[in-house]
């Protein structure tokens, strides 16, 4: 995010509450309060922006009784969704449904600043359901985007008479981004047959050391709109994409319990067995041996 646009969004003091902690800081943003002369609207029900340090982490193991968007603008975190550790760079959006156990937060000396959002509603919620029905929750959007987006929905006065519908309609434009960015390009199935030969190539190939100049030679793109493409489609570049199959890859040998987590570390590249095993952690929030125990199959 530009410091131009930051600068506005955080000089709206009039509809923002800002707080300062030892894990960062932070402004709550007003929105409206849901009346009841429009029932089938959406409603944002909280909203707001953190800056936070490493030793940010929220953990909820029951999740929210609302959708949570998350979208980041510069610095880096996780997210825990469904057993899986996922990298969150700027311009990413993180959609967790309501209920949902979820945790994330800011990467080891790092830093993370992100817009939150708790919305609820009819619509939204089957809009959630479409979005994150494969089982991805981070979505690329990028950064332009995500900051056109927070100027509009903290750009008006709360007060006005309009501003239910406007967050409303706020909300419905974003999830149906979202939405677009989750289905593939009805418009031009050549392009989606060639991103599912670009992950099948990728996932045939796991055990070559991982080439953006070898897949923008073989599929005719340049690297930047394969980067561009992998990461709108599976929530990471091509490379985290790779690292995680080959982890996914590695889980069927420790449930099978024939390969000590050294060779089976060796096997996948891994020189040291502590290495193999932070990646693990870090993508499925476990160690190997831990999926071993959970997972394991027993042999009669």
């Amino acid at each position: 995010m530009n410091s131009t646009v930051r600068n506005k969004l955080q000089n709206q003091t009039s509809c923002r509450h800002d707080f300062s902690a030892p894990i960062g800081e932070g402004a709550f943003f007003d929105v409206c309060v849901p009346s009841t002369r429009f029932s089938s609207l959406d409603h944002i029900t909280q909203a707001g922006w953190h800056m936070v340090n490493d030793s940010y982490r929220i953990s909820r193991p029951q999740g929210l009784p609302v959708n949570l968007m998350l979208l980041t603008v510069s610095g880096r975190g996780t997210v825990t969704l469904g057993g899986t550790k996922t990298a969150v760079d700027p311009g990413s959006v993180v959609l967790i449904p309501s209920e949902m156990p979820s945790m994330y937060g800011c990467d080891a000396d790092s830093f993370w600043e992100f817009y939150w959002i708790h919305f609820t509603g009819n619509h939204a919620k089957d809009a959630v359901r479409d979005i994150v029905k494969d089982g991805n929750y981070v979505f690329y959007a990028g950064e332009s985007l995500l900051t056109d987006m927070m100027t509009r929905l903290t750009g008006n006065d709360v007060r006005s008479a309009e501003r239910e519908i406007d967050e409303s309609e706020w909300l419905s434009d974003m999830l149906t981004l979202l939405l677009r960015k989750r289905v593939p390009d009805t418009e031009n199935p050549r392009e989606a047959d060639r991103f599912g030969e670009i992950l099948s190539y990728i996932e045939n190939h796991l055990f070559d050391e991982p080439s953006l100049k070898k897949l923008a030679d073989i599929f005719h793109y340049s690297e930047e709109h394969i980067i561009r493409v992998v990461k709108r489609r599976t929530g990471m570049s091509p490379v985290q994409y790779w690292i995680f199959q080959k982890l996914r890859h590695s889980c069927r040998d420790l449930e099978l319990g024939m390969k000590s987590i050294s060779e089976i570390a060796r096997e996948h590249g891994y020189e040291f067995p502590s290495s193999y095993t932070n990646q693990f952690i870090k993508h499925f929030g476990m160690t190997p041996k831990q999926h071993r125990e959970l997972y394991g199959i027993v042999l009669n």
